[in-house]
């Protein structure tokens, strides 16, 4: 027994050590990081840019007005995720006050922890199920960190999804434990593990939901573990419920009391439901027909909820669901597999495969046959909730956050079958142990060969991306709001998941984000069908600048829809949409088409070219066919009153150089009754700077007294931006 407990303490150290360097050793890839760390995920780059100004603010931001300009949005974050990294910050520098390091990077840190740290905890849990020294070595090689770990880690990948992760792991990995050793301490820790969880994710309804069910599951399967579960479940719940609905009461800061979205008391009334429902049917043993009595309990509380919170379950199952048009183009919100396209392409293995290693084709003996090497229903327990984790996660990309490294579990309990089956199968008992591992070896070998490190690799912005939004910081007048509580001067407008980019990277304002805050207004001045209307939008919402990724192409389910948009209240929070939604085929005559493909340079549908929107800075053409990023900005534009024959046409004309490649901006005008065209004029002229260069001068063409006249204007910077008059000269 000693030396088996020092085997297992020095399989666990080295695997432990190899999974940590393994989740670590992409951060120096890429070193030095010249100024900013790349994270790429849209949603960790929110929350660090709300840790950061709430470290410069000395406050926790409970509001945001950067991410949703002009709007001012109570954001609602469960308050315990935020709470926990600047406490983290703050006791960080308390111990160490001289450290040199950015504290977003030490906040950042903790992601790459607590993965390595769940994937330590189901080891050492593991261990305590089973007593099985080599089901427990062999579920920890095999939970090296892969394509799940991947999802909810990385550094400064400060998205909740690595403390969802370790949190229901947590919950169930004290679940079985009670279920072996019934210690009311593991309650008391289960409660408290309940109230974090909601205290960190407005999402956990569902998994409370799923805790429910699988309860109401086993007690009608009348399975050993039944009572037990559902004792640990109901405490745990009710505990973590209570403790949540008497901080909402004591704070009362929440701004939708009943929201889905947002931290409020939904959130832990669905679970105290959940609580109480268990807590009943395990009650019901002295009566009759104890069945129908759950089903029947089951029922009630169900029709309780939908007719106390229609509106949030709706929602809730148009997300889940995907029946909300924008949401189904999100990438994270699409299913692992698309039936219509594999069997087209035949690509059905690979991807499974990519993203769930090779175990995957063992799966279906898995749902069917009770796993080995636990004791009591430990083995089954995990079984199940593993099949609903993977299942989820094929159902929805987004859903490999919930299991994490712990993916890994499923993989090493199918390797330790295997393992049994190869033991079972080689008759000699000569080199018996060491004919298996030879065996078992090209299993492992294919396993690693889908490690973090590998997947990881590409997890970093493109050049072309950080030089542009690098460029903004550097040459775009700063705005308040960052580092104090005025309200920005200005905001930049780009397509919804760009938001956080600009916000983090450029600290300049979004007028939307990527967590939808402010997608209305963007829709709204996106789908403007003229020039004008698209001026005054942007007036209305003061957006001075506009950011495009002329190369990048989106959904085009997504256009259609933004006209829809335009009715809605003014606000910035999106709504889920679950009624019908009108859609619009001509999308391609919107002002974003107009931006993208003509680069508000040449006409298109009512567009002419530009008169109020100028091209500040484009990306490097080098390696594309179009530029990669543009930004625009909105200005008043020089007046030029050209006069010449009446009803006769005048043409205003401007050389621009684009890294190089030179365009045209021509705008023609026929003169009025009067003899008179008024021309609005963007660009300064001799202008140089973000890849953009303009002539020295405009070329001037029109028709005075029957004959073709030439002449020209030559524009200043003041001119254009403060709408000032210029006169034209003979050529």
């Amino acid at each position: 027994m000693k030396h088996t407990k020092i085997l297992l303490s020095v399989g666990l150290l080295l695997l432990s050590a190899v999974s940590f360097i393994w989740l670590i050793a992409h951060v120096m890839l890429k070193y030095p990081w010249h100024g900013l760390y790349h994270m790429t995920d849209p949603d960790s780059l929110l929350f660090a840019r709300i840790l950061e100004q709430s470290i410069l603010k000395e406050k926790i931001l409970l509001s945001d007005n950067y991410g949703c300009f002009p709007y001012e949005i109570l954001h609602g974050f469960a308050p315990f995720y935020m709470y926990f990294l600047y406490i983290f910050v703050s006791f960080f520098y308390a111990i160490f006050p001289n450290c040199g390091f950015d504290p977003i990077m030490v906040a950042g840190c903790l992601p790459i922890f607590f993965t390595w740290l769940t994937g330590v905890m189901i080891s050492v849990s593991v261990w305590f199920l089973s007593k099985n020294i080599v089901l427990t070595l062999i579920t920890s090689l095999f939970m090296l960190p892969g394509y799940s770990a991947f999802m909810n880690n990385g550094l400064l990948k400060l998205d909740y999804d690595f403390m969802i992760s370790f949190f229901i792991w947590a919950w169930l990995l004290l679940c079985t434990s009670f279920n072996n050793y019934k210690n009311n301490v593991l309650v008391l820790l289960g409660g408290l593990v309940t109230a974090l969880f909601i205290g960190v994710w407005s999402g956990n309804p569902l998994f409370f939901f799923f805790v429910t069910v699988y309860g109401l599951i086993l007690w009608l399967t009348k399975r050993p573990d039944s009572f037990s579960y559902n004792e640990f479940a109901s405490s745990a719940m009710l505990i973590g419920a209570l403790l949540n609905i008497l901080y909402i009461f004591k704070n009362g800061n929440i701004s939708d009391p009943l929201s889905i979205n947002k931290y409020s008391y939904f959130q832990p009334i669905c679970c105290l439901a959940g609580g109480f429902f268990l807590y009943f049917i395990n009650s019901l043993q002295k009566f009759k027909n104890q069945k129908i009595l759950g089903l029947s309990l089951f029922g009630l509380f169900g029709l309780i909820l939908v007719c106390s919170f229609y509106d949030q379950i709706m929602q809730a199952l148009g997300f889940v669901l995907q029946k909300d048009p924008i949401h189904i183009t999100i990438s994270e919100l699409r299913s692992v597999y698309d039936f219509s396209s594999i069997l087209q392409n035949g690509k059905l293995a690979a991807i499974l495969v990519e993203h769930f290693s090779w175990t995957v084709i063992f799966l279906p003996i898995f749902v069917f046959t009770k796993p080995k090497g636990f004791k009591a229903e430990s083995g089954a327990f995990l079984r199940d909730w593993l099949l609903l984790m993977i299942f989820m996660s094929a159902f929805q990309l987004r859903y490999f956050r919930w299991p994490g490294i712990g993916l890994g579990l499923y993989s090493g309990m199918v390797a330790y079958g295997i393992w049994l089956c190869l033991k079972t199968y080689i008759k000699s008992e000569k080199y018996k142990q060491l004919k298996t591992l030879l065996i078992f070896l090209p299993l492992i070998l294919l396993f690693l060969s889908q490690n973090y490190f590998i997947i990881s690799k590409s997890s970093f912005v493109e050049p072309h991306k950080m030089e542009a939004l690098g460029w903004i910081y550097r040459n775009t007048p700063p705005t308040s709001g960052y580092v104090d509580d005025e309200k920005p001067e200005y905001g930049i407008l780009a397509y919804w998941d760009d938001g956080n980019y600009i916000n983090y990277y450029a600290k300049r304002p979004s007028i939307v984000n990527n967590a939808m805050w402010g997608y209305r207004t963007m829709a709204h001045v996106f789908s403007a069908l003229n020039e004008h209307e698209a001026y005054a939008l942007c007036e209305e919402y003061k957006i001075r600048y506009i950011f495009i990724d002329p190369s990048r192409n989106f959904s085009p389910e997504t256009y259609g829809y933004w006209p829809y948009f335009k009715n809605l209240p003014k606000k910035p929070e999106y709504k889920l949409l679950s009624e019908k939604v009108d859609y619009v085929k001509d999308y391609e005559n919107y002002f974003f088409f107009w931006l993208k493909e003509n680069l508000a340079l040449a006409p298109r549908a009512q567009f002419a070219a530009a008169s109020h929107f100028r091209l500040v800075y484009v990306g490097n053409t080098e390696k594309k066919h179009v530029f990669p990023y543009a930004l625009f900005e909105k200005v008043k534009g020089a007046v030029l009153n050209v006069e010449a024959d009446k009803n006769t046409e005048v043409s205003v004309s401007l050389n621009i150089y684009l890294d190089g490649n030179e365009f045209l901006h021509k705008t023609k005008l026929t003169t009025d009754e009067t003899g008179r065209a008024t021309f609005v004029l963007p660009y300064a002229n001799a202008h140089m700077g973000g890849r953009v260069k303009t002539d020295s001068i405009y070329k001037i063409s029109c028709t005075q007294n029957g004959l073709t006249v030439r002449a020209k204007v030559v524009v200043k910077e003041p001119d254009v931006i403060n709408g000032l008059e210029v006169e034209p000269e003979p050529a």
